[in-house]
């Protein structure tokens, strides 16, 4: 109560606002907890990391020739563009997205996504292998 009077008398606002929110950051709830470990000890993946492995695995389909024919044209490699022996020549080339509409679609999210892999889970030998590097 005195720190309550306190304020009223002063009417300092940061003094105000800090004093709440270090009032309200106190109080832990168990829904603002992190959730990650919670995911990772009962082995279910998030939503997100399910978006990201069949971005993965659209990719690796388009990489290795398994798409249906109308996406063969859809992504280009940087050595497509150039022919320098650059350490990214074998990524995919993002293109010029106008909007960020665009940015959300699957030919910018894929190469994107894509071009973080490691080369041991790239280079894998079938979908399941690579399926399973990306889980790891």
């Amino acid at each position: 109560m005195k720190t309550q009077r306190k304020i009223a008398r002063t009417g300092n606002k940061t003094f105000k606002k800090h004093f709440f929110v270090s009032q309200f950051s106190s109080v832990t709830h168990p829904w603002d907890a992190y959730t990650d470990p919670i995911f990772k000890n009962v082995g279910i993946l998030k939503f997100h990391d399910i978006y990201v492995i069949q971005l993965d695995l659209f990719m690796y389909s388009y990489q290795n020739h398994t798409l249906p024919s109308r996406f063969h044209c859809k992504f280009t490699l940087q050595n497509q563009i150039h022919s320098y022996n650059t350490r990214n020549s074998y990524e995919f080339r993002l293109p010029f997205c106008r909007t960020r509409i665009k940015q959300f679609s699957v030919f910018y999210q894929g190469p994107k996504f894509y071009n973080t892999l490691n080369t041991d889970s790239v280079n894998s030998f079938s979908a399941f292998s690579f399926k399973k590097a990306l889980k790891s």
